[in-house]
């Protein structure tokens, strides 16, 4: 049976989610979510009602934090967490080396939509993987079909334009922050130069309908809601589901208008999951109003469903003997094999017709309401002619119960091994190398030939569609290197190894690509992989990952301090965005279509926020789009600090720049020239 997994980002909604009927729950570790106190409560809470906890890590892991969230997990595994859900890849190393009892999923923010994803973090030690919102029922199936792990998909709750893990958006606007995110995404924004009426809000998803279709499929895990989805949306989902999936109580027109009456101000879409609409069609969803009074009255009679009772969920056996002249004895049991017993009183005489009999004695102990137990069986053994007042059964009862419940607390323990040595540093002396990556082959030049940068990246699309500019750089020494998108539509994955192929043949022998899928496809295809930012290479661990898998380089996230890339131990070639205009959103959907009617994305539209901050957005492969930081990087003036940090090379990544000025950025990173972008940032190096 498909399990129902419910996101609870506090404790209110680990308690909406164990009470409506979830299978699992999982519990984010930082700041805004869950503390250590608060963890070990919630995998109590959990750990007692039969409702597995994992705990989830994430966030992207420096160097110097990586030993203290190594150390929670640890901690958290003593306290009886059951997976772990961690995105960094450095982070799932180390936990599978210290923890290897305990297994590792992929969460949703990894962004696997293909089987090559699913298979690569297979490889990597993941057990499990839930699958980027935007795959389809089709890819769903697929995948699912030919997976050697269980996978996951998105039952019902928000949305959102971005792939996961590939929004920067509210650290762009100035509102970044830990804990939920504040959804700049969902305002009235500017796109193209006039108000678009919220034209990265999308509709939410609700798939509850058809989850005997998802489980038919092979679809092994559902997920209900987000870590920000309030409790009682989480309540009523589960709740909706557990019946259709365990009671096959499909739900009705009602109980899913009150779900999005309720509980969704953008109203519910498929958003083209089972191909009956256009995904386009779920964006530019203006907000509801807020709910009225009837609808509030519904929210706290859900509230009180979940907060004033028990779900009874945890089946158990009673026994009990009762025998002349001796004390009473009784026991529970659960299906984990706990064992609670006491003695009783010794039984009264009694009347044959007035003694206590099996029946009634079953009847007295099953009453367990306000316990998270059921009772499954009772099996009496009463000599005839005794009895016991029913006041002391019931205290029997509780006090067994009690008992019980403490027993199910305790964790058996777990191996721990040591924490792994660091990995050794291979890093790079002298000065890094200098590598252009161009946005379009509209921007290469001769005289950006003669600059002569070490390396040129360059869209795969643009190298196979006109090969015939790069005759200029090859002549100077320059290494071609190809540039996956970043995201690989499953429906265009022959059109992009038709594309390999002739870049193949072509000469290129080097590819970036940004997720492990891509990388299988391209070694497969015996290209030399280096690593874009799309692998989030945070820490020394994950740089260690990626020698294993065979990379030639790897870019270091942008999220880290410079001080940190110095003392960061380098076993794999390390490059540094030290140029250009930062991703902020990775999009599924032609947001420039959708503004503009028609398909016009070769032309770069922008976005504009209510401080008329301006963010490019431009077109990938496949018409989908990237909407890219309104300021730019820039490190020429501080080229002593990054050639000393151990790294290979340097990239300047070249967006809205015309062909004049990325050869003027070229030169400022070899010193020569006096360029300097208008709207300059050290972005979070020197933060």
């Amino acid at each position: 049976m498909m399990e129902l997994l419910v996101p609870a980002g506090n404790g209110e909604a680990v308690v909406a989610a164990v009470q409506s009927g979830a299978d699992a729950v999982y519990l984010p570790l930082g700041r805004g979510y869950f503390s250590p106190e608060a963890l070990e409560k919630a995998l109590h809470y959990c750990r007692a009602r039969d409702c597995l906890a994992y705990v989830a890590f994430p966030g992207l892991y420096a160097d110097r934090d990586l030993a203290d969230q190594a150390g929670l997990a640890v901690q958290a595994a003593r306290q009886g967490a059951a997976a772990f859900l961690v995105r960094d890849l450095g982070l799932a190393r180390t936990l599978r080396q210290i923890l290897p009892e305990l297994p590792l999923y992929a969460p949703m923010e990894m962004d696997v939509h293909d089987i090559g994803g699913v298979l690569a973090l297979h490889a990597l030690g993941y057990s499990r993987v839930c699958l980027a919102p935007e795959t389809d029922f089709a890819a769903a199936a697929a995948i699912a079909r030919q997976s050697p792990v269980p996978v996951g998909v998105q039952l019902q709750g928000e949305l959102c334009v971005a792939r996961p893990g590939h929004c920067r958006l509210a650290e762009a606007m100035g509102e970044s922050g830990d804990g939920a995110c504040p959804k700049p995404c969902r305002r009235d924004l500017s796109l193209g130069g006039r108000m678009d009426s919220f034209p990265l809000s999308v509709r939410d998803r609700c798939l509850l309908e058809n989850l005997d279709r998802l489980a038919e499929a092979g679809v092994a895990v559902g997920l209900l809601g987000r870590i920000d989805t309030p409790p009682e949306q989480l309540a009523l989902g589960c709740r909706l589901a557990r019946d259709f999936l365990r009671d096959g109580k499909r739900p009705t027109a009602q109980d899913l208008d009150q779900l999005e009456s309720a509980f969704s101000r953008y109203g519910f879409a498929e958003g083209g999951f089972f191909g009956k609409e256009d995904p386009q069609e779920s964006l530019s969803a203006a907000p509801r109003p807020e709910p009225e009074r009837e609808v509030q009255k519904f929210i706290a009679e859900l509230q009180k469903g979940y907060t004033e009772g028990e779900l009874r969920r945890v089946p158990v056996r009673f026994a009990a003997r009762l025998r002349p002249g001796q004390p009473s004895e009784f026991a529970v049991t659960d299906s984990l094999g706990n064992k609670a017993a006491c003695r009783g009183p010794v039984p009264a005489p009694a009347p044959e017709s007035a003694g206590l009999s099996d029946r009634a004695l079953a009847e007295i102990l099953g009453r367990t309401a306000g316990t998270p137990f059921h009772m499954e069986e009772a099996l009496c053994q009463i000599s005839p002619g005794l009895g016991v007042l029913e006041e002391a059964l019931g205290e029997i009862r509780k006090g067994l119960l009690q008992d019980l419940s403490e027993l199910r607390g305790k964790v058996p323990p777990c191996a721990v091994r040591p924490m792994p040595a660091t990995p050794e540093d291979a890093g790079e002396p002298g000065p890094p190398k200098l590598i252009v990556h161009l946005r379009s082959a509209q921007q290469l030049s001769r005289e950006l030939a003669d600059c002569k940068p070490d390396y040129l990246y360059l869209p795969l699309e643009d190298l196979a569609s006109n090969p015939k500019p790069l005759a200029a750089f090859a002549a100077a020494g320059v290494t071609p290197v190809a540039v996956l998108p970043p995201v690989l539509p499953p429906d265009q994955g022959e059109e992009l190894r038709r594309m390999l192929l002739e870049v193949r043949d072509m000469g290129v022998k080097e590819v970036l690509a940004d997720d492990m899928g891509q990388v299988l496809l391209c070694r497969a295809l015996d290209f030399s992989v280096r690593g874009g930012l799309g692998l989030r290479a945070a820490n020394a661990w994950t740089l260690q990952v990626l020698r294993e898998t065979r990379l030639l380089s790897a870019t270091l996230s942008p999220e880290l301090r410079l001080s940190h890339i110095h003392a960061m131990p380098k076993p794999l070639a390390a490059e540094l965005v030290a140029y250009g205009r930062l991703p902020v959103l990775v999009t599924d959907r032609c947001l420039i279509r959708k503004s503009a009617g028609r398909c016009i994305c070769q032309n770069p539209c922008h976005l504009s926020d209510r401080q008329g901050a301006m963010f490019p957005i431009m077109r990938e492969f496949g018409c989908r789009n990237v909407i890219y930081d309104t300021k730019k990087l820039f490190l020429a003036d501080r080229r002593r600090d990054y050639e000393q940090a151990g790294l290979w090379a340097v990239r300047l990544m070249m967006t809205t720049e015309s062909p004049r000025e990325c050869v003027a950025v070229t030169q400022a990173f070899q010193g020569r020239g006096g360029y300097r972008p208008n709207c300059a940032t050290r972005g979070r190096y020197y933060a």
